[in-house]
């Protein structure tokens, strides 16, 4: 028994520092992973080890301690897993997991052991610290943003959607046989696809459904990180970002480049658009990509902003240089 539990332990923790690699980096198969290491710790691991340690103690005292002890650490973490997969239900979870090791675990312990000598303050300072750790460790995983702030983002982007929506209504962009208009076409087509996938990624409507719509859509799944990370870097064999900054340098290049586009609006054209790296005053020795610097790390909603942010700076510049 003890060799088995060595092993399913060894293998959970493996499993897991992978699972939070693969997470890090937006690898395909952590979620797998995750899931694995998490059932490993608190359907073998744990019930194992704390069955072991029951019987081979001299009096087997402290029953419920440890039946409490399994119930406290196997709720910390499936909710820890919930809240890192943005699955439904995570914060009731983790509302109700991180007081539990203060709450239920620790009154059991005190009471059953406030008489027993053999327990030493070492032994108790060592189950505070324990505590401490699992308590912290929740509660920073449920550190998120805060519903207001989600709401006036999504606010913000379905103004946006609303504005992009009216410019493309516009004939001169619809109608246009302009070269330079054909290529701001095909990126806001192309923007429009990779949020499509986004929306129905996220079980939310699609672009053309929420153009249908007179009411802004109430989106869900709001502050996922994992999924618009997963779909925006690469997609069905694709680099859906790489490719909207190649087609948004080759159009600034054109604009550049026109004869019958004034320099004032070439200047506008190249500031709404560039894809540049942002230097900050902070740290201005280090630039960060465009890619980076409005898509790394990102929720949802942000991710949804920024790209119909940047479609409604096209449809601008394509109205701009129909006036010409």
């Amino acid at each position: 028994m003890k060799k088995f539990i060595y092993i399913s332990g060894i293998l959970a923790a493996n499993l897991m520092f992978l699972g939070a690699i693969f997470k890090v980096m937006h690898w395909p198969g952590a979620s797998i992973l995750l899931v694995a290491s998490v059932f490993t710790l608190s359907f073998i691991f744990l019930p194992a080890g704390l069955n072991t340690a029951y019987r081979k103690s001299q009096t087997q005292k402290y029953k419920a301690s440890y039946i409490v002890a399994y119930i406290v650490f196997s709720f910390v973490f499936i909710g820890s897993l919930f809240k890192i997969q943005h699955w439904p239900g995570a914060s009731l979870l983790m509302l109700i997991g991180i007081p539990l090791p203060i709450v239920l675990f620790l009154p059991v312990y005190l009471f059953q052991t406030r008489k027993d000598k053999e327990y030493s303050m070492i032994n108790f300072m060592g189950i505070m610290f324990g505590m401490t750790f699992v308590s912290v460790f929740s509660a920073m995983l449920s550190i998120n943003n805060s519903a207001s702030v989600l709401n006036n983002l999504e606010d913000q982007y379905q103004y946006q959607v609303r504005l992009v929506k009216y410019n493309y209504e516009r004939p001169q962009i619809l109608d246009s046989s302009d070269p330079i208009q054909e290529k701001a076409n095909s990126i806001c087509s192309k923007i429009k696809v990779l949020k499509d996938n986004i929306l129905t990624a996220s079980n939310n409507p699609s672009v053309s459904e929420q153009f249908k719509s007179e009411l802004p859509n109430v989106l869900a799944a709001k502050d996922n990180v994992d999924i618009p990370a997963r779909i925006v870097w690469f997609d069905k064999g694709s680099f859906p970002l790489t490719e909207i900054k190649n087609m948004l340098e080759e159009l600034n290049q054109s604009i550049s480049t026109s004869n019958t586009i004034g320099d004032e609006q070439k200047a506008l054209c190249e500031h709404i658009l560039s894809v540049k790296p942002v230097i900050y005053a902070s740290r201005a020795q280090d630039a960060v990509s465009w890619e980076n610097n409005y898509f790394a790390d990102k929720n949802l909603v942000m991710i949804l902003d920024v790209l119909t942010r940047l479609e409604r700076n096209i449809r601008f510049v394509q109205t701009e240089i129909a006036k010409i």
